[in-house]
């Protein structure tokens, strides 16, 4: 089964003892395909390498199995179980599935990593992930107000939504971990902006509204 979903030179083989290419920093293969018939050995070789794997995409091919045992492969942490009856084409349009996921899921990552990094422009201590979406919102504004409701629902959870009390609680957290010349201001019913109270922003602002315009 292995063969017929990818060419034998893209193929590195394995055991229990020679485990020379479990290394998720590698980056000449992406899918961990294990072979065998004892579910137990199955099981502890996962239960040991499964944090060197994160970023590979985890098969398991079986022979036969039931569905406690299935369930026992996909909570161990496999991606999937693949039974050796299984056409190859569509094991491979399972592989190719679970990598996808993956895919999407780094991407995600480096997002939030970029702009926890660009935050750090802001925050002077971490922030949790309602606050850091707040922030975000708040600085994409560019000093212009971000009405209540947008800042709200930005920050619901999947279970309820957020209430005006938890927001002014968020917003109140938020403003002490912003670095020292930043102020979020309350427009009232317009929401809140994010400004730049430093006394040097200030001279900039008081000269430009001393210039006249041309």
């Amino acid at each position: 089964m292995a063969c017929e979903i990818a060419p034998t030179d893209q193929i590195f083989g394995i055991s229990d003892e020679y485990i020379t290419y479990i290394d998720d920093g590698r980056d000449y293969y992406n899918t961990v395909v294990v072979i065998g018939s004892d579910p137990v050995r199955i099981r502890k070789f996962m239960r040991i390498y499964r944090p060197l794997l994160t970023n590979k995409a985890k098969v398991v091919l079986l022979s036969a199995t039931r569905p406690h045992g299935l369930a026992q492969m996909l909570n161990i942490g496999f991606d999937d179980v693949i039974e050796a009856e299984m056409p190859p084409a569509e094991a491979l349009a399972r592989i190719r599935a679970i990598l996808g996921r993956i895919a999407l899921a780094q991407q995600s990552q480096a997002l939030d990593a970029a702009a926890d990094l660009h935050l750090q422009h802001y925050a002077a201590q971490a922030l949790l992930g309602r606050e850091a979406r707040l922030l975000s919102m708040l600085v994409a504004a560019k000093g212009s107000p971000v009405r209540t409701q947008h800042l709200a629902a930005s920050s619901k959870s999947t279970s309820r939504p957020i209430g005006l009390k938890s927001l002014q609680v968020l917003i109140s957290g938020l403003r002490g971990k912003l670095k020292p010349h930043l102020q979020i201001v309350s427009h009232g019913p317009s929401g809140y902006a994010l400004v730049d109270a430093s006394p040097a922003r200030r001279l900039i602002m008081e000269a430009k509204e001393r210039t006249p315009a041309h």
